[in-house]
């Protein structure tokens, strides 16, 4: 059967077995692809979904914080559908690791807008957690909390932000290019497709100034959130030591507060930026090879590394809310009056804490922001 060439940038004609071979899944891309993805989207829904689910049925669980946190995990569901969505899709259509074709140009678009968009509304709530975290115990002369309507304003500049900031990158992988292959005449590749399509940049300094785009964000975001969690911790201290001298009790009890608190402020941002750094090192790695114009890894090396920090990347959208769960009697209390069969001894309705004044002591800094979480 002829041909058609004239669509392709070029034609690969693939003689060696082992060369053809490298084209299509491994074992271990089939299992990452079928079996580990699909669990982690599923469990990750599942959890991101029950945790909305109980703050928007527990009313004294209406918070600012709240408000960041369900965002949050709106973003997490949405990336992991998209992400772990185009991948099953990819499979499915395509024989060939890493074929564009069954997206084309728009997927080219709009799934990497998607993606990007969800990974920059991360940082963005994050670092807000972490801001009104700060004020609340750092600056406890600023006797109120955030409103509801204040955090709505401040999710939706911060989704309006990530858009632009992942406009921004659409150019790193709006074109599609199509490759004709020539297979070797054997049975196993008498139905393989005679082409494969990458999304990728028009120029190879767009695809450098993309990772540089991706990866400082992230490394920004690392620092001030690192520079907040310091002072956090130095003012617990300080607002503990100061009740030493006014009621031992009270000081007994603010102590196991406090370590409960900074336990669970250190936990969930170190597995945070733990999980995405690897990706991102990965990325400013790429941007570097591609202003040398040179690898600086092996690219057998890099694929393994690629793909673990890819897996770390997705396990972070299903590990945040389970850890913040388990470190949180608060939640752990909501979590059983709304999935409990038999009727709470707290009503539901509880008073939400929205507009409640923060008071001075740091038993009371704690117990209002006990729900907070990076």
């Amino acid at each position: 059967m002829e041909r058609n060439l004239s669509r392709c940038i070029q034609t690969d004609n693939i003689t060696s077995l082992v060369d053809a071979k490298s084209f299509g899944y491994s074992n271990g891309e089939t299992f990452y692809t079928t079996v580990f993805l699909p669990l982690i989207a599923f469990f990750g829904v599942v959890v991101n979904l029950a945790f909305i689910f109980v703050v928007s049925r527990v009313p004294r669980m209406h918070t600012s914080t709240n408000c960041y946190l369900i965002n949050l995990a709106i973003a997490d569901i949405v990336f992991l559908l998209t992400g772990v969505g185009e991948k099953l899709y990819r499979f499915v259509k395509s024989p060939i690791h890493g074929d564009d074709t069954p997206i084309q140009n728009g997927g080219c678009v709009w799934i990497y807008l998607i993606t990007d968009t969800t990974y920059f509304v991360s940082l963005c709530f994050v670092t807000l957690v972490s801001i009104e975290r700060f004020c609340a115990v750092c600056k406890p002369q600023n006797r109120y909390c955030i409103s509801k309507s204040k955090a709505g304003v401040l999710a939706c500049i911060a989704w309006m932000l990530s858009v632009c900031l992942a406009s921004a990158l659409i150019t790193t992988n709006s074109k599609f290019f199509t490759i004709c292959i020539i297979w070797p005449k054997e049975a196993l590749y008498l139905n393989y497709p005679e082409s494969w399509g990458l999304c990728t940049a028009f120029y190879p300094w767009v695809k450098a100034y993309g990772e540089g785009m991706q990866t400082i964000p992230f490394f920004l975001t690392l620092v001030i959130n690192g520079i907040m969690y310091i002072l956090i911790i130095r003012g617990l201290n300080k607002s503990v030591s100061r009740l030493k001298s006014h009621s031992e009790r009270s000081s007994e009890i603010d102590s196991r507060m406090r370590d409960q608190i900074t336990r669970m402020l250190i936990i969930n941002g170190f597995i945070f930026f733990l999980c995405l750094a690897p990706f991102e090192i990965l990325s400013f790695i790429e941007m570097l090879s591609g202003i040398q114009k040179r690898l600086l890894f092996h690219s057998d090396t890099l694929v393994g590394l690629s793909y673990s920090a890819r897996a770390l990347a997705y396990i972070n959208c299903v590990i945040n809310p389970v850890i913040y769960t388990t470190m949180s009697q608060r939640y752990r209390h909501a979590f059983k009056q709304v999935f409990s069969i038999e009727r709470p001894s707290v009503p539901v309705t509880g008073q939400s804490c929205t507009t409640k004044y923060i008071g001075s002591t740091t038993q009371e800094h704690v117990r209002v922001n006990f729900d907070s979480r990076l």
